[in-house]
Parts: structure tokens; C-alpha cells; sequence
């Protein structure tokens, strides 16, 4: 890895890191399209499946006083735990160029769309039947290409939750996931000593980084975080375009 290199994965873990901080998700979006680029896109969901973990421990405890709220999404995350399975055994075989255009297909969809999908109200039976189909959807793709939190945070977004609450319902659903991806990799021999190295150097920024979204976390209200949220799930489709796109090579 050259100097140049490294820089750049450095620069992308920070930024993840900090967005992670600030909503919740986004470590593995905008970093593993980096690590694909050094190590292959297969080795690279190998790597950012520690710092991802063991990142998303540090977000639990700074929203450890609202995990109450998770008890709704025990459909989602049982849905998501066997798409995960899946997606592990189906990681070789999954085009990620193809799943990368889904996926931001499906975000801008929703982004235009979710309020007549949906209804205004985060309790009607159109959300509540979502559940478990993004739950499962989230746990195939966080399999498969370790991106989950796209459709995630679409599905809690659609609920309105205030900004606490929906990291909180957002961090343990992706650590549920995470954390049987962790065992899948281990149980199929996806770990070596190089993956293991490179996952625990990438922890560093990401962590530094996470600290200080978690603190400009509670300087911002609520309207602000909403719109901070589409925000970044626009911004987020952008980036999965352009990375599908260039996998299929029309930007080569």
C-alpha cells in the first residue's frame, strides 16, 4: 500500500467515522469502496466487518439511555440475522456492482416515494409490514456487501423517531446483523491474519472519528437531523451509482 494510498483510506474512515457518529450509519458505505479498491470488494467486506462491529459498540454506548426503543424491531432484526446467513454464503457469488445500483435504486425510490407509500403516520400498517421485509433485504446486502444502512435508515426514518432514538433503533439492529456476520465470516474461514490486521489498523481512525460525530450528534435538533438524514441517504445513493457504475466500467 502506497503513502498515497493509505492516506486516502485514512481520509475515508474519518469521514465515514464522523457521519457514523453523527446518524449512525455510513462507516461501511463510504469506506468500502476503498478497502474493494485495495483488496478486492470481496476481502474488502471481509476487512469492514471489525471495525464496523466493534465501531458500532462504541455508538451503543453513547445511546445506551434509549435502547429501550429497539423492543419494536424484533421483526426486523430476526428477518435481517437470516438474510445475513445468506448473504454470507452467497458473498463469492453476488455481484456487488449490480447490488450496489439496487440499493441506491431502492434509496432514491423511497426518498421520493415514502410519504405516499407509507402515510404520515409511523404506526400504520404499510410501516409496520416494511419491517421485516427491509430487515431482511438489510441483512442479505450487510451479508453480502457489508452496506446496510441505506434501507435501515430509509425504514426508521419513516417513523420519524427523534435523533437519539433512531441511532438507537439504527445501531442495534446493524449490530445484530454485524455480529452474525462475524460469526458466518469466522464459522467459513473468511478471516486470515492480513484481514484481521488491516480491519483492527482501519478501527483507529473510525473510532476517533465516531467520538466526534457522537458529540456534534447532541448539538443538532431534530428538523436538522431529519434533513440531514435525506441528505446523506441522497448522497449515499450518488456514491453507490458511481461505484457500480465503475465496477461495470463505464467511468474506465
Amino acid at each position: 500500500m502506497s503513502p498515497w494510498e493509505l492516506g486516502l483510506l485514512v481520509l475515508s474512515l474519518g469521514f465515514a467515522g464522523l457521519v457514523k457518529g453523527v446518524t449512525g450509519f455510513g462507516l461501511p458505505l463510504f469506506a468500502t469502496p476503498i478497502l474493494a479498491g485495495l483488496f478486492g470488494a470481496r476481502q474488502a467486506v471481509v476487512i469492514m466487518s471489525i471495525p464496523a462491529f466493534l465501531s458500532n459498540l462504541a455508538v451503543l454506548y453513547s445511546c445506551r439511555r434509549d435502547l429501550l426503543v429497539v423492543r419494536e424491531l424484533s421483526d426486523v432484526m430476526i428477518a435481517g440475522a437470516v438474510g445475513v446467513v445468506v448473504g454470507d454464503l452467497l458473498l463469492a457469488t453476488l455481484d456487488q456492482n449490480l447490488l450496489a445500483l439496487v440499493i441506491a435504486g431502492v434509496v432514491l425510490f423511497f426518498l421520493a416515494r415514502a410519504d405516499r407509500l407509507l402515510g404520515n403516520n409511523p404506526r400504520t400498517h404499510g410501516v409496520k409490514l416494511m419491517g421485516p421485509l427491509i430487515g431482511g433485504l438489510s441483512g442479505l446486502l450487510l451479508g453480502g456487501t457489508s452496506i446496510a444502512g441505506p434501507l435501515l435508515a430509509l425504514y426508521l426514518h419513516s417513523k420519524r423517531l427523534p435523533p437519539r432514538e433512531f441511532v438507537a433503533s439504527l445501531t442495534v439492529v446493524i449490530q445484530v446483523f454485524a455480529t452474525v456476520q462475524l460469526i458466518g465470516f469466522w464459522q467459513l474461514g473468511l478471516y486470515n491474519r492480513s484481514s484481521v490486521a488491516v480491519g483492527l489498523l482501519s478501527l483507529l481512525p473510525a473510532l476517533l472519528a465516531v467520538a466526534i460525530g457522537v458529540r456534534v450528534r447532541g448539538r443538532v435538533n431534530t428538523e436538522t437531523f431529519r434533513t440531514v438524514i435525506s441528505v446523506l441517504l441522497a448522497l449515499s445513493a450518488i456514491n453507490l451509482i458511481v461505484q457500480g457504475l465503475r465496477g461495470f466500467g463505464v467511468f474506465s
